[in-house]
This record gives structure tokens, C-alpha cells and sequence, in this order.
């Protein structure tokens, strides 16, 4: 898991040309997008543009990819991604390929990381998440995560 601004992101060495496009895309981004997916490149990369009011802590699940990578940025408002690593945890629902995605139930220790606009988290498939939750009260928040694919 990285968190950073997106000031640094070129500071980092990628294990993929892909993402140079996600953050090339994330750095030139226009004012106003709508909410939907816009794809990034002939490889897979794309991106999920959301709005939506965070959640309390309570009820929950974590989720991991195999397939992709997530980025997600905050556009507007703030909130908090739980994180804790893949290792170790049980699965609640199996691993679906088509969504890319298993659930595990969230233990109590688990990190509350705090994305505020103009700020970066990269989730690779060891790092289980739980991002939408909110910061002292439900919150509307934009949010566009580009989902960078690994193979």
C-alpha cells in the first residue's frame, strides 16, 4: 500500500507502464468529469468516476484484487480506507472472477488510512481494503479510482 501525494507520484518505480498512464491521466485530469468509467489505454487500464456518502465503520467487509491494481483519488471530500494486510484473513465470500474481488470480514486492528483530495493510495492484491468509510459524520464524496491490470 502507498499513500502520497500526486506531486510525488513519479518518485516511485512502477512495475508497469500502465500506471505511468493512470497518473498521467490523474495529473492532467479536466474539471468536471461525470461520474461513469473512462478507459485509459488498449491494455485494460481504465478508471471508475463515483459519488457517493461514506458509511459507518460498522458492517463493513474488506476486499482484495488479483487482477488489478487499484488507485483511487479523492476529487472531493475526505475519507478513511481500512487496511490491513491479505495474509492470514479468511475469506466471507470466495474470489469471483469477474469482479476481481474477495471479501474478508474486518478485524478490529485494522489501519485507518485518511485520503483527502490532491492524495494518492495504491492497493496492490496483498493489501485488503475497505475503503468508503466515513470521518465523524456521513460525508459526500467524488471519488475516481483507475484499476491498473497486473498480467
Amino acid at each position: 500500500m502507498i499513500l502520497d501525494t500526486l506531486e510525488n507520484w513519479k518518485r516511485y518505480l512502477w512495475p508497469s507502464a500502465r500506471f505511468e498512464t493512470a497518473f498521467e491521466f490523474l495529473e492532467h485530469m479536466q474539471e468536471g468529469l461525470r461520474d461513469g468509467r473512462i478507459t485509459l489505454d488498449d491494455a485494460g487500464t481504465y478508471c471508475s468516476i463515483q459519488t457517493y456518502e461514506t458509511r459507518a465503520r460498522e458492517g463493513h467487509k474488506l476486499e482484495a484484487h488479483r487482477k488489478y491494481v487499484d488507485i483511487q483519488v479523492l476529487l472531493e471530500g475526505t475519507e478513511s480506507i481500512l487496511w490491513t494486510p491479505l495474509e492470514g484473513l479468511t475469506a466471507i465470500d470466495p474470489y469471483d472472477h469477474q469482479r476481481d474481488m474477495a471479501t474478508y470480514a474486518l478485524p478490529s486492528e485494522a489501519t485507518d488510512i485518511i485520503l483527502a483530495p490532491e492524495q494518492f493510495c495504491v492497493l496492490f492484491p496483498q493489501d485488503a481494503h475497505a475503503p468508503s468509510i466515513e470521518r465523524g459524520g456521513p460525508a459526500t464524496v467524488r471519488k475516481i479510482v483507475v484499476k491498473v491490470p497486473l498480467d
